[in-house]
């Protein structure tokens, strides 16, 4: 189940709906392993959408993770089960951005392992660099396809006007902003 990470008046008003926003998100994570193996494109779309539930936190086997990730996760893996059951899983990771990606891994591994904390490096590890890499490789395939383009710009068209609606909302109401 997830907790929510937003100020308190949004936080108190999420929890009076916490079973059906639980519910909602567990609708959103089967229709998005559906949607990753039979179109990735419709999941990537949807995974940008959904760009804001990085706020909905909870952990699985002491691992802390949000919607998002799971959202990610899902999108790759469907996306690479496709790939590899039509026999294209090689060539999913052929790209000209593989020796750039590959150094900055390993930069970043490289960090973990001498960090002095490895619990919260490796968090940041897994946040900052693994899934935003597995997003990109996904994306840069579905891009390739004009319908891909497509649902990907209106995805961003339609995640971005939510946020819009939002902020203008709290501008004019200051609900769900942080007092000082």
């Amino acid at each position: 189940m997830f907790i929510f990470d937003f100020s308190w008046e949004i936080q108190h008003f999420l929890n009076q709906f916490w079973h059906q926003i639980n519910f909602l998100l567990l609708i959103i994570f089967v229709l998005t392993g559906y949607l990753s193996y039979k179109n990735p494109a419709y999941a990537v779309g949807l995974t940008i959408i959904l760009l804001p539930t990085y706020l909905f936190r909870s952990s699985i086997l002491g691992i802390p993770i949000t919607f998002l990730e799971i959202l990610i996760l899902t999108t790759f893996l469907g996306w690479l089960l496709k790939s590899y059951l039509n026999g294209q899983a090689r060539s999913c990771f052929q790209s000209s951005f593989y020796w750039p990606i590959s150094i900055v891994l390993i930069a970043a591994t490289i960090s973990v392992l001498l960090a002095p904390d490895l619990r919260q490096a490796a968090g940041i590890w897994k946040a900052y660099f693994i899934e935003p890499i597995l997003f990109f490789l996904v994306a840069t395939k579905v891009w390739r396809t004009e319908p891909g383009q497509k649902i990907i710009l209106w995805s961003l068209g339609i995640s971005t006007l939510t946020i819009s609606l939002l902020g203008i909302y709290q501008k004019f109401t200051g609900f769900g902003i942080f007092e000082p």
